[in-house]
């Protein structure tokens, strides 16, 4: 399946400044490949917080790609026909795998945040689509909550409720996981919780908590789940107030259950890191997806990095465990980057029908509009990778750079600069997509050739990016023989850092 190529994404959708609402534009994209569906399976949906009116009203979109994330097109809003109040925040997408009550296999479902405009409430709502999103019915309400106020000051009173995320449980029901800031007389600040489904999203049983700590300050939130082929349970939310109230970056904890429902409400969960102390923190969202690796990958994305000291450092890469989250973590580089400052809030993720291709959806700065659009990029997942730092140099400069897949990147700086790559091994003969993640804080795009096995030289561009801390991804198709090729980057103009390589057979 060839991968379309789009320099930082393909467009899914952009706000109209003439009625956004909000600084920021769009945020908090879903996305969702449609497994059990029959014809339509394969199918992308996207949908996201538009952070503009449309009649008047607060609504959430929905888009599709039919050509695996080349391009979309605007289907519907899924408007409040309930309450009237309007469809505003935090929408998330499922599909259901199995048939649930009376709603078969492949119904679709989407929960969000119904609020009115004037925030003096919050309740989160499911709608369903059973064709395959050109509609939607309003199903249920999970829960009711106060005044949409976000006070993560000790001294809060808010009752809000927010951000739902969907999942099934050992015993094939429905959970709406969500948060809850009105347990603050018992002294939790905020809890993630979840109320059960015995019908398919049609009634909603008891209020259970899964992290609920009673100091009056840790909050967690965001909580997504996925279950692990060992039949346990993986969760990934933030906690907001760590390390201090003063200095807030909401670092990512983690925590298992062996049936979906049993969290252990009053442990705070484990810190994800890395194995050099780094972590991510903000909005987190996580995935096991099914690879060569005889476990698997779980796959986390979040807002930003953090270092030891709780500050903020980069934000270009997912977090990935091939042990069923024990044991060590490891970078592997977004297919979208975006500025932290007011983008990428909250992106989310899903692979492909044969989990081969990873689409990241996320919101993007758009220096034109000054607002957010979102985003979607692609990325191989079972894609050959090699490391620049590791390579043959010459007339180079080694930079340290966290947001590097292996923390260095290398630095062409002058036309006698190159890097070779010796030891590319590929199975068989055949047309190959080389991707390159550079960095180009130019203004100009830059050059060079690929010299592949010392015969065939190809060009390649490197459009500027909008510093030299961000990075882009370059590619072409290069032919390559069966056993060991080499690869050797040449600068013809302009300067260029590269961080690594990835070889990809699926083209």
């Amino acid at each position: 399946m060839p991968l379309p190529y789009s320099l930082n994404g393909s467009l899914v959708g952009t706000p109209d400044p003439s009625h956004s609402y909000a600084e920021g534009g769009a945020a908090y994209p879903r996305i969702l490949c449609l497994r059990h569906n029959g014809p339509s399976n394969g199918t992308l949906l996207c949908t996201y917080e538009l952070y503009a009116f449309v009649n008047k009203e607060t609504v959430w979109p929905i888009y599709k790609s039919t050509d695996n994330g080349a391009t979309w097109q605007f289907v519907t809003n899924v408007r409040d026909t309930q309450y009237g109040l309007g469809n505003k925040l935090q929408p998330v997408l499922f599909e259901l795998p199995v048939q649930l009550g009376n709603l078969p296999a492949g119904t679709l479902l989407l929960a969000g945040d119904c609020i009115p405009n004037d925030g003096s409430s919050t309740s989160i709502v499911v709608y369903m689509s059973q064709d395959c999103g050109a509609s939607w019915t309003y199903l249920s309400t999970v829960d009711h909550g106060g005044p949409a106020i976000c006070d993560a000051s000790a001294e809060a009173a808010t009752t809000s409720i927010w951000e739902p995320f969907f999942g099934i449980d050992a015993y094939d029901n429905l959970v709406c996981y969500y948060s809850d800031e009105r347990q603050k007389s018992n002294g939790i600040h905020q809890a993630l919780v979840h109320r059960v489904s015995l019908d398919g999203g049609l009634s909603w049983g008891e209020l259970v908590n899964d992290v609920a700590i009673a100091n009056n300050n840790d909050r967690p939130g965001m909580i997504t789940v996925t279950r692990l082929p060992n039949g346990r349970f993986f969760a990934a939310y933030e906690v907001v107030n760590l390390p201090s109230n003063a200095h807030n970056v909401g670092p990512i904890y983690f925590k298992f259950s062996d049936d979906g429902l049993t969290w252990n409400a009053d442990d705070i969960g484990t810190p994800l890191l890395l194995e050099d102390g780094v972590g991510i923190g903000a909005a987190p969202y996580c995935k096991w997806v099914p690879t060569e690796h005889p476990n698997g990958m779980i796959i986390v994305s979040a807002k930003w990095g953090v270092n030891n000291d709780g500050n903020i450092v980069g934000e270009q890469n997912f977090f990935v465990n091939y042990n069923l989250g024990e044991g060590k973590w490891e970078r592997l580089p977004l297919a979208v980057t975006y500025h932290h400052q007011l983008a990428g809030y909250s992106h989310s993720f899903d692979t492909s029908l044969d989990h081969r291709i990873l689409y990241q959806a996320t919101s993007v700065e758009n220096l034109v509009t000054n607002l957010n659009e979102i985003r979607v990029g692609i990325r191989p997942l079972h894609a050959q990778r090699y490391e620049a730092r590791h390579a043959k140099t010459c007339n180079v400069q080694i930079l340290s750079n966290i947001d590097a897949s292996c923390g260095e990147k290398v630095r062409f700086i002058s036309l006698d600069s190159s890097i070779r790559f010796d030891h590319i091994h590929v199975p068989v003969s055949g047309t190959y997509k080389l991707r390159i993640r550079y960095s180009n804080g130019t203004k100009t795009d830059s050059i060079q050739t690929v010299l592949i096995n010392d015969e065939v030289n190809l060009p390649i561009s490197y459009p500027p990016a909008v510093d030299w801390e961000r990075f882009l991804w370059a590619s072409l198709f290069i032919s390559l023989n069966q056993g060991v090729n080499t690869l050797q980057f040449n600068t013809t103009f302009g300067e260029v850092e590269i961080d690594c390589i990835e070889i990809d057979q699926e083209g």
